[in-house]
């Protein structure tokens, strides 16, 4: 007997088995169609809007019916979820205007393909029947089962998710309504959401077909004269009214159908007023002044509603436009700003995208979705009374109401923001941790004695069957379920390692381990496990690094954590990717490594996976034996103790992957570890693929395989203006290079005037975004072949693409960065070291550039000083500052904002003080770095002086070289006498070599002070220097604290350690007490010492 019945396989049924059979759960669907999710191929005009991509607020905002009962699901399961459940089941998405998330393809069937894979690698959980249920069965006020075809299925739990009235002809026929009233529920009055609406006015008939892009679509109640919606976007004229995206979600504003109260209103021109539009008409009226009236409309409207229009103007479509009067010419301008449509009703409930009412929500417990009325039974989907406007949101329902994450994590994470905590670096705050520990991605081992710790890993050992390691790992390959990855390697490891006593020797970092099986000690004879935040990140993030994953706590973790999951089976995809991997090991050269194996892999388009991705399905390949080398075999064979292992001190579940090459070839007797059945399918060829390269012709250039002869970017001279650079010349000609393989797709083009060169475009497009460079330039060449010499000193070089990317030949250049990891948009000037105040914004689609650059330049064209910075961009000369300590220089953010900063000294002078300790971290910096501290604040006053920044607070010290200042980029703009609140020359903890640094004093610390360190964190190290002058954009926000919270209890902690705790100040007083420098010291001998 399954333990659920799902009654629908549309996308709440769907939803709800995945998560269902994540739980452990087994589950029957019950899908009256030949194949699940038929209503979602044609949702979002076959594109399936997914859900979108907002804020709780906006979600609430956009469900216009029982809002309220949705709060609970939605603390449960949010969009973030939905996104990395569908990006996890290989199915990249998009966000697009309105927060609307859609596939990549935009291929609604890549949706439910996901679907039917999510079910078919739980099918020992889910089971899909193509018949139709005709009633639920109950007993005693509890749900028993359902009788579909005439048979009985009985189960426990029975969720009715067989969606609403609307789209009959996918399978939504009532059934759930009928189910619901017939065991006792209230059904509120159906009627069609989100629906086109009929006209009154004959003449929609007549533009029948049109969409129009980018109108103001408004809806009025004319009895209260009351706005109900308004919005830009798209929409449709049809036989019978009006439909499209903005008709859809206006639909949902009637409260009520009642003929001819609704009219709607449609702006044709919403960007521009009336002022605008008719001063348009006038130019248009004077280019065309000789010519019919309906003839003259051609670059105003559409042709299609051009007959429309002049119909409803009551002009003459034969009148001479200059025989139009300035009355007649009005009227057309305010028929395009309010075309009018009469609503008469609603299309039938069969054409709606949902249905309205439904299944009554105070009869539903809103947590678990379960019918207060009848034990057993739950609801999901368009069942519910509950339903919003477009944008996704009805599929979001869907899926909130079919959905508990009660810690159940789907596809290859767990929750985004959990296991994004646990992946960035440094420690977790208290908060950060408990979140982490709540969702699920943060566990923790409890110091235990080595005897009992090798005791519970046999245990978790034999709680993991070897047949659920294997199906495990197999699953793990496509669906990227990391959760399932590792843990027949940690088997393999566990079953092999033998009994023993402890052999306590000293390891690498200063403490003590067990050298056979790697345990950690604590200063007692425990062993701790206090990088258990590390062994999480590795479970469910893999790195490239065997070392990552090589402590006896991950493999205890991993089993103990593996066991907890619901067995899962692998599909036919993932043996196909196993046995292609298996087939590129073989073609691999003689000295080849493993690196060499992983560039082979990754580069396949048929193996979606990443390189850690790789390097982990490789590992567990190792333990099982296929890297055996004659000299090293895998954990399989028998427990290999570190010291012939020649990594000493050390697990390495995945030995000895980092010995093998491509000379031993792979030990395919290995497959038996996956059982015969699983062996008698791995063969190498079964997995290749016809890899298509190009049939070129000796000689062939680059240029016949580049695909597509547009710019990847096109920018016009406006833009080129904002950005700092030269309009481009027409007399200009071009030399083109380029550049295609498997990887990148790259276009250079050089522009000559004569044999000088212009401007220089280079775009480069890949899988992970798209580069564009746009520089100006004035080189000269011999004959185009070569560039020749700025000074009597140089020489001529060969002209190449990449010669000319160096400061000495560009001048200002705009760099352009979209995609993954995008950059942004920036402009800098290499002849004199000036660059535009450019915000940063990050830009996903190139779409996103050209709607920066647009707000961009209102910012510019609202900065009353753009066109000076302009001029300075460009002309300025370069000059040399000279600068130093208690200098202000200022930074502009924006044409309008602007921060500023204190350099406090050079460190390049410092190093030369004697009273520096030699050990101090500052010695060892590189370049010519300074140390200096932002201002907290943002501001429009571009000319603040030193007395009015005195009351704003400082930042916490920076390194970064020293170009910006030297050559002008952030002008001095005033000076001031450093103070000693002015002083922060850095703290931090140095647990290598046990010391504390703070400002200018190295302390060596005691075993007493690394307690402290242990809890509260090694505070800020001392990095390498930033190449530049990285401000904070922000400046500061509301409560902020300069420091971070656990570098102030870490001082605090310490200056109590230390007997410092009731010093004035515990920096001056660390400094006096072990022979450093205080900060008055190094005001005075800054004073004596540093010169501009």
């Amino acid at each position: 007997m399954p333990d659920c019945i799902i009654i629908g396989g549309g996308a709440a049924g769907l939803m709800a088995a995945v998560t269902a059979a994540d739980c452990g759960k087994s589950v029957i669907i019950f899908e009256k169609n030949q194949r699940v999710g038929k209503k979602l191929l044609i949702t979002g005009k076959g594109r399936c809007n997914v859900t979108n991509n907002c804020t709780r607020e906006e979600f609430f905002e956009n469900i216009p019916t029982n809002s309220r009962f949705l709060y609970s699901a939605y603390s449960g399961y949010d969009c973030e979820d939905v996104m990395s459940f569908f990006e996890c089941l290989d199915v990249p998405l998009k966000t697009e205007r309105g927060n609307r998330v859609f596939p990549v393809s935009d291929r609604a069937e890549d949706i439910v393909i996901a679907f039917e894979r999510a079910i078919k690698y739980r099918s020992e959980l889910i089971t899909v029947k193509n018949a139709k249920v005709t009633k639920i069965l109950t007993e005693d006020n509890a749900v028993t089962g359902v009788v579909a075809d005439g048979i009985a299925y009985h189960a426990p739990s029975v969720l009715i998710a067989c969606g609403g009235r609307s789209y009959p002809k996918t399978g939504s026929d009532g059934d759930g309504f009928r189910f619901a009233k017939e065991l006792g529920h209230k059904v509120t009055p159906l009627r069609p959401s989100l629906v086109p609406l009929v006209s009154e006015e004959d003449w929609c008939r007549d533009a029948m077909g049109l969409s129009l892009k980018n109108v103001t679509l408004t809806l009025k109640d004319n009895e209260s004269e009351k706005v109900l919606y308004s919005e830009l976007g798209e929409m449709l004229f049809t036989h019978f009214g009006i439909s499209g995206p903005l008709v859809l979600s206006a639909s949902g504003h009637i409260p009520k159908m009642q003929r001819d109260r609704y009219s709607v209103h449609i702006d044709l021109k919403p960007a521009l007023d009336e002022k605008t539009l008719d001063a348009r008409l006038q130019r248009d009226f004077a280019d065309n002044s000789n010519r019919d009236f309906i003839n003259s409309l051609g670059k105003l409207l559409p042709a299609k509603l051009i007959p429309v229009i002049v119909k409803l103007s009551g002009i003459d479509g034969g009148k001479k436009v200059n025989q139009i009067s300035r009355k007649e010419r009005i009227t057309l301008m305010q028929l395009l700003k309010d075309l009018t449509v009469t609503v008469k009703d609603f299309r039938p409930i069969d054409e709606a995208i949902v249905t309205g009412g439904g299944v009554c929500i105070s009869e539903i417990n809103p947590k678990t979705m379960e019918s207060k009325l009848v034990k057993g039974l739950y609801f999901a989907g368009e069942v519910i009374d509950v339903d919003a406007y477009t944008g996704g949101f009805n599929l979001q329902i869907a899926f909130y109401g079919s959905c508990r994450r009660n810690g159940n994590v789907m596809g290859k994470n767990m929750d985004k923001k959990a296991l994004k905590l646990l992946c960035k670096r440094g420690e977790l705050s208290p908060e950060e941790e408990a979140y982490c520990t709540e969702k699920g991605v943060l566990t923790a081992i409890e110091p235990m004695e080595h005897d009992t710790f090798i005791r519970k890993i046999k245990e978790a050992a034999g709680a993991v069957t070897h047949e659920k390691a294997v199906k495990g790992f197999l699953y793990s390959i496509s669906t990227g379920d990391f959760r399932y990855r590792t843990a027949l390697s940690s088997l393999i490891w566990a079953e092999a390692l033998p009994e023993h006593s402890c052999e306590k020797v000293s390891a690498y970092n200063g403490r003590y381990i067990c050298g056979i099986c790697g345990g950690e000690f604590s200063e007692g004879n425990d062993l701790s496990f206090e990088d258990m935040k590390e062994h999480c990140r590795n479970r469910l993030a893999p790195q490239k690094n065997f070392m990552d994953i090589c402590c006896a706590g991950y493999v205890y973790n991993d089993l103990r954590e593996f066991a907890k999951l619901p067995n899962v089976n692998f599909c036919d995809e993932d043996i196909r990717i196993l046995n292609r991997i298996l087939g590129l090991a073989e073609e691999i050269s003689s000295a080849n490594k493993v690196n060499a194996l992983l560039n082979l892999i990754t580069a396949e388009d048929s193996l979606p996976l990443t390189v850690p991705d790789a390097y982990s399905v490789l590992g567990v390949l190792s333990s099982c034996g296929f890297f055996d080398t004659p000299e090293h075999k895998s954990y399989a064979e028998g427990f290999v103790p570190c010291s012939k292992r020649e990594f000493v001190y050390e697990t390495d579940i995945y030995y000895p992957l980092h010995l093998w090459r491509g000379k031993y070839g792979i030990n395919f007797s290995a497959a038996e570890k996956f059982g015969s059945d699983i062996a008698k399918r791995l063969i190498p060829e079964k997995g290749s693929v016809q890899r298509k390269e190009p049939k070129r012709r000796k000689g062939a250039s680059e240029e016949q395989y580049y695909s597509g002869n547009d710019n990847v970017i096109v920018l016009d001279d406006r833009l080129r203006h904002y950005y700092g650079l030269a309009p481009f010349e027409q007399k200009w000609d071009k030399l083109a290079f380029y550049k295609v393989n498997d990887t990148v797709k790259e276009r250079t083009e050089i522009w000559f005037e004569g044999n000088v060169i212009k401007k220089l475009i280079v775009e480069s497009s890949t899988d992970r975004g798209i580069y564009y460079l746009e520089s100006d330039m004035n080189a000269a060449t011999n004959g185009r072949r070569t560039v020749l010499p700025k000074t009597s000193r140089g020489r001529e070089q060969p002209l190449t693409p990449s010669l000319l990317q160096t400061p000495t030949y560009m001048l200002g250049h705009l760099v352009i960065g979209i995609g993954q990891n995008s950059h942004g948009v920036s402009s800098y000037n290499s002849s004199n070291d000036q660059q535009l105040p450019i915000p940063f914004e990050s830009l996903p689609r190139k779409e996103d550039f050209f709607s920066f650059s647009q707000r961009y330049i209102a910012m510019c064209d609202s900065s009353c000083g753009y066109d000076a910075l302009l001029e300075n961009f460009r002309s300025k000369k370069r000059v040399t500052v000279k600068f130093t300590a208690g200098d202000i220089f200022r930074v502009q953010l924006t044409p309008s904002l602007y921060t500023y900063g204190l350099i406090i000294c050079k460190v390049r002078r410092l190093e030369k003080w004697a009273e520096l300790p030699q050990a101090h971290p500052l010695r060892s910096l590189m370049t010519q770095p300074i140390i200096f501290r932002q201002y907290a604040i943002v501001t429009e006053n571009g000319n603040m002086t030193a007395d009015e920044l005195e009351n704003i607070p400082l930042m916490e010290m920076r390194i970064a070289q020293d170009n910006e200042i030297l050559w002008e980029t952030y002008p001095i703009v005033c000076s001031k006498k450093l103070a000693e609140n002015d002083i922060d020359l850095g703290f931090s903890a140095n647990t290598y070599r046990r010391q504390i640094i703070w400002n200018l004093t190295v302390w060596d610390y005691d075993n007493e002070t690394e307690d402290i360190i242990k809890k509260y964190g090694t505070g800020k190290h001392y990095g390498g220097v930033a190449l530049g002058i990285n401000v904070d954009r922000n400046g500061y926000k509301a409560g902020i604290i300069p420091y971070s919270p656990k570098e102030t209890e870490l001082k605090a902690a310490l200056a109590e350690h230390l007997g410092l705790s009731d010093c004035a100040d515990p920096c001056d007083s660390f400094a006096e007490k072990f022979g450093g420098i205080t900060r008055r010291q190094f005001i005075e001998l800054a004073g004596e010492r540093f010169r501009r």
